[in-house]
């Protein structure tokens, strides 16, 4: 298929945050980026308990879908592909909020499988990364799972979709502010547990994205406002994000939210997503995160212009 030069948008409808792309290919073959957005909606928020989508984060993320169109069609972008992921695929209520986006957007969202975030995640993830080893491991952090991704640059040799993220976690040990040691300390085992009975081991090198990354990587780089051109292709140690989660764990929530380089909606979650983060890294033995503005977002923009 001939590459495309018009606009396309993409959007990726997470248990946290929603983002949207609009990009073009060039005639060498680059992806070009127009707009960039991430806006955390919390449309999981609630789903590992009650197993519902709650009204009050469908209507947020059904107004941040109306900006998105608006912001698409302004860019020039000719088409317009959402995908939803966790909470989607598991809140008995996705239609409630599934038949509203379709009148938003204009087109259907698609609920994705896990394996098919996994191989959007790791085609989206590698674009522009510079890594040597022939074999890389993907990581996407995300509010309600976690994909784990293996692959070159050619193929994705094996994937998996760990039904951990930095919601569920959240909501299942961190009830304390700050959290106390025994929670940690749960939230902890259940990740070592998860990723010890993982199919898909995390090895070196590691590449990161979505959200708790990115702001990982802020946090230690004192990025703020967010920078992707300085984020994408960032690199930081096991050393690193454990001081960061030693930091982040001792503070109250209000301390957190004033945290520059932290959006204050994130605020919350950061803390989990950063200890699962950390749990990762050490279980592949990885001395570093390379960190990626990439994603599912961006591969569902390769897959439609290429």
């Amino acid at each position: 298929m001939p590459l495309s030069a018009d606009p396309v948008a993409t959007i990726d409808v997470g248990s946290n945050a929603v983002l949207l792309l609009v990009a073009r290919m060039t005639g060498q073959g680059r992806l070009i980026t127009l707009v960039d957005r991430a806006t955390i909606t919390g449309l999981g928020r609630g789903v590992d308990r009650a197993g519902e989508l709650s009204p009050a984060s469908i209507e947020a993320t059904l107004r941040v879908l109306r900006s998105y169109a608006e912001q698409a069609v302004a860019a020039g972008a000719t088409e317009v592909r959402a995908v939803g992921t966790s909470a989607l695929r598991e809140a008995r209520n996705a239609a409630a909020f599934l038949g509203p986006a379709a009148e938003v957007l204009g087109s259907d969202v698609e609920v994705i499988s896990g394996d098919r975030e996994a191989a959007l995640t790791f085609r989206g993830a590698i674009e522009g990364i510079e890594v040597s080893a022939p074999e890389i491991t993907v990581v996407d952090i995300g509010g309600g799972s976690t994909e784990v991704v293996r692959g070159t640059r050619e193929a994705v040799a094996a994937a998996t979709s760990l039904e951990i993220g930095s919601v569920r976690l959240f909501e299942r040990h961190l009830a304390s502010d700050p959290p106390t040691a025994g929670e940690v300390a749960s939230l902890r085992e259940e990740v070592r547990r998860v990723v010890a009975a993982s199919p898909v081991r995390p090895s070196v090198p590691l590449v990161g994205i979505a959200g708790t990354v990115t702001t990982v990587a802020c946090l230690i780089h004192a990025i703020d406002p967010y920078d992707p051109d300085r984020v994408h292709g960032l690199r930081v140690s096991g050393d690193e994000i454990a001081t960061l989660a030693e930091r982040l764990t001792a503070m109250s929530l209000a301390e957190r939210k004033a945290l520059p380089g932290l959006d204050p909606a994130r605020a919350d979650v950061v803390v989990a997503g950063t200890l699962l983060l950390l749990e990762i890294v050490e279980h592949a033995g990885a001395p570093e995160v390379v960190v990626s503005n990439g994603g599912v977002r961006v591969g569902l923009a390769l897959e439609l212009v290429c």
